[in-house]
């Protein structure tokens, strides 16, 4: 195959999966390098010339993924370096001479998340692990905000220690100096848009 063949299949492919709907993906390594790898997330653990220490698999909800001579190895809260060097740490000796190890996510987890109150489109959203989304974007995620919202105290609900936790939050601040920093989004956050009172 000519490769102006072989660049006219994939923009074709790009093309199809735009128009189902379905957004072309792109190697975990390139859209995140630094990406913490979280439950539910699917990894593949590839072993140079050694296809039988080859694997993919779902990170376990304790954070551990199942290789093919180690068994249950933990690999959430590391980045796919740090885990592919917990491997190659692991295999040295005992298994292997010199391992090498690469360790990529081909599927994120997901963080779900819920905007309700006064926005104009409320529901549950959901996004890959790797996308970071800020209270303004989440927000802007529903809709925006309708006049009536009380943008200078929005109530983020958010799980910590078995206990859900309410915290005002001013975006009406936010919006005008987003040097105040961005606050991100987590599995399980509720943001509560109140309507103000006239």
């Amino acid at each position: 195959m000519t490769p102006t063949k072989i660049i006219t299949l994939l923009l074709s492919l790009c093309w199809l999966a735009t128009a189902s709907g379905q957004q072309p993906t792109v190697a975990a390594s390139v859209v995140s390098p630094d990406y913490i790898i979280s439950p539910g997330d699917v990894v593949t653990l590839f072993t140079l010339n050694d296809p039988d220490g080859d694997a993919t698999a779902r990170v376990t909800n304790k954070g551990y993924v199942k290789h093919p001579y180690l068994g249950f190895v933990k690999v959430a809260g590391l980045t796919e370096s740090s885990a592919a060097k917990v491997l190659e740490q692991a295999l040295r000796g005992d298994f292997l001479v010199n391992p090498q190890v690469r360790v990529t996510v081909v599927n994120y987890a997901k963080v779900s998340f819920d905007v309700v109150g006064a926005v104009r489109s409320p529901g549950n959203f959901e996004v890959p692990a790797n996308k970071r989304v800020t209270i303004v974007s989440a927000i802007a995620r529903a809709g925006d905000f309708k006049d009536v919202a009380k943008k200078d105290a929005v109530i983020l609900h958010r799980m910590e220690n078995g206990q859900v936790r309410p915290y005002k939050v001013n975006v009406e601040a936010l919006l005008k100096d987003p040097s105040k920093g961005p606050i991100y989004i987590q599995d399980g956050d509720t943001i509560e848009v109140k309507e103000g009172l006239w």
